[in-house]
């Protein structure tokens, strides 16, 4: 990713290798835009022998290409500092991802107008080199308001900058997402617009100025549209809006506070027969009844996100919407008192609980749901606003949901003697996936280490892990989380069947599990509080009344 606003200083230390027997530092410059300083230095070494050169020139260029574009941008910083044929095959991929902020600055700093101006000339030609230019894939135009010296925001004069970004962007062949935020849209740069060959577009607080017309719409395939009042001499009418909605092309649509993007769904002439994935805010579908119109036109939607913003939800939710409408929807996240409107007469799989909600308030909605949109929930996620949740609230999860397969518990942290409490209770043979948070004490303490703290969860986990297995004898994934950086541990079972081993080489130390190369790391023999060895806790999955882990040393 570049970034113009970014001051990088590449630095490699000492490696005992023999590609790096000393420290030789290369100087280099780049030139900035939209930065106080005119270029920015920064070190690179230089390999002193020249085999590893070689070695990278056996292969052909081709395949190098082909491995280093599955690596992430850390990644390929860091190969350019192997040695000079990297840096020139990972030279253009630092640029896949193009972040510019041109400055909007005071008609009294003319000066620095003027600076700007030429370092973005430099910088423009950079892009548009031959093997600079094919390979950008994502840019972002993010516009910065200069602030005086009270601190107050003063006006903007540098549309020129922003046009000729815009009269660049077709030279990128292969772009395929925009992003822009707060940039007037004028006529001429949504002529522009038309000629790329984009796929994604978002426009955060992007706003029409002026008439423009005879524009077609964008075959897009995932547009983000977030739009608030619009500022003066701006507009965000429905009919403007609808450049960017083309049915046969549209998949995923984003929108914004206001329903201007509601209504130009309903206005558009043709149905969103491939729109599968909407959000939108909950302040659109408070205010006016476009939401069921717009919901209309949209028959093949699947997966529907109702987000928070700032007018509160109704107490009782929404009325609930006629059967033709969204018919193979199968996931929703939003609000509870909105699950019983989606969840009748169609078959969700997953449900997530986006907002915080008391176990007496989820329980009653749970109960507005009939019982065939019951059978066919998978996956269901809920956020806890009480610790630790109610027994009551656990037993009727599981009746509700016979044929659930995954569970996750949010924003509820308890102690292991709560959750062995909670678990006490009748079997659920269908759930193979559990999320559940475990409280081992203030993380600010200074005491309270990070050593310390997975050592603690270790021991709830062995403790809780007898019940776990009586309560859910298909379970194959259990994350218990830890800390509220997201630390957690992650254990899957690699021998299903009648009796299971509980293996702490099973276990790992996850910081972001949602991540699917996330594989965290093994516990260190600190963690489990023993020198040498491996415990091993045995669990007789037939036995259900006094169950006790026994501990093999091995």
């Amino acid at each position: 990713m570049y970034n113009s606003r970014s001051t990088e200083n590449i630095h490699r230390s000492m490696s005992n290798g023999s590609l790096w027997d000393k420290k030789v530092w290369r100087r280099g410059t780049i030139m900035l835009g939209g930065t106080s300083s005119a270029k920015t230095s920064f070190e690179i070494p230089r390999s002193i022998v020249g085999s590893s050169d070689i070695l990278v020139s056996r292969f052909p260029a081709a395949i190098w290409w082909k491995i280093l574009a599955e690596l992430s941008h850390e990644d390929i910083k860091s190969m350019t500092l192997l040695c000079r044929i990297f840096r020139s095959l990972c030279q253009p991929l630092l640029f896949r991802k193009l972040v510019l902020h041109p400055y909007y600055t005071s008609l009294a700093d003319r000066g620095f107008i003027y600076l700007h101006r030429r370092r973005w000339m430099k910088q423009s030609e950079f892009f548009l080199l031959p093997h600079i230019a094919p390979v950008i894939e994502e840019c972002y135009i993010v516009p910065r308001t200069f602030r005086g010296r009270n601190g107050k925001q003063k006006g903007a004069t540098m549309d020129d900058i922003v046009d000729s970004i815009f009269n660049i962007l077709p030279n990128f062949l292969n772009l395929e997402k925009l992003v822009c935020h707060q940039v007037d849209l004028t006529s001429k740069r949504m002529i522009g617009l038309r000629v790329l060959s984009l796929k994604s577009i978002t426009l955060d607080s992007c706003y029409r100025r002026g008439r423009i017309s005879d524009i077609v719409p964008m075959p897009l395939d995932t547009v983000v549209l977030y739009n608030s009042v619009p500022p003066r001499r701006s507009h965000t009418d429905p009919p403007f809006l609808s450049h960017f909605l083309h049915s046969p092309y549209l998949k995923k649509l984003v929108a914004g506070p206001t329903d201007d993007i509601l209504v130009a769904m309903i206005l558009h002439p043709k149905s969103f027969r491939h729109l599968a994935e909407l959000e939108v805010s909950t302040d659109c579908i408070v205010s006016n009844n476009n939401f069921a119109a717009a919901l209309n036109r949209c028959p093949e939607l699947t997966k529907l996100t109702l987000r928070p913003c700032h007018k509160p939800m109704p107490k009782h939710g929404l009325v609930a919407f006629p059967t033709h409408i969204v018919p193979k929807l199968q996931f929703y996240r939003g609000p509870h008192v909105c699950l019983p409107a989606f969840a009748n007469d169609r078959r969700l799989k997953t449900i997530d609980i986006s907002f915080v909600c008391s176990p007496e308030s989820l329980k009653k909605t749970l109960d507005r749901m009939r019982q065939p949109g019951r059978d066919h929930v998978e996956s269901l996620t809920v956020r806890i606003s009480h610790n630790p949740p109610s027994s009551a609230l656990l037993h009727h999860i599981h009746v509700s949901f016979p044929c659930l397969r995954a569970l996750n518990i949010k924003h509820a942290a308890c102690s292991k003697m709560d959750w062995l409490t909670l678990l006490d209770g009748e079997q659920h043979c269908c759930i193979q996936t559990l999320r559940l948070g475990i409280d081992i004490g203030d993380p600010y303490l200074t005491w309270n280490t990070p050593l310390q703290q997975t050592r603690e969860a270790t021991t709830a986990f062995i403790c809780l892990y007898p019940s776990l297995i009586r309560t859910y004898p298909s379970l194959q994934k259990a994350q218990i989380v830890y800390n509220i950086s997201g630390a957690s541990l992650v254990w899957r079972n690699h021998s299903p069947g009648t009796s299971t081993t509980l293996d702490l080489k099973d276990v790992r130390v996850e910081v972001d599990s949602n991540k699917l190369e996330s594989i965290g790391r093994r516990l260190r023999h600190g963690e489990i509080e023993m020198s040498r060895g491996q415990w091993k806790v045995v669990v007789d999955r037939k036995t259900t009344h006094g169950l006790k882990p026994t501990l093999t040393y091995a």
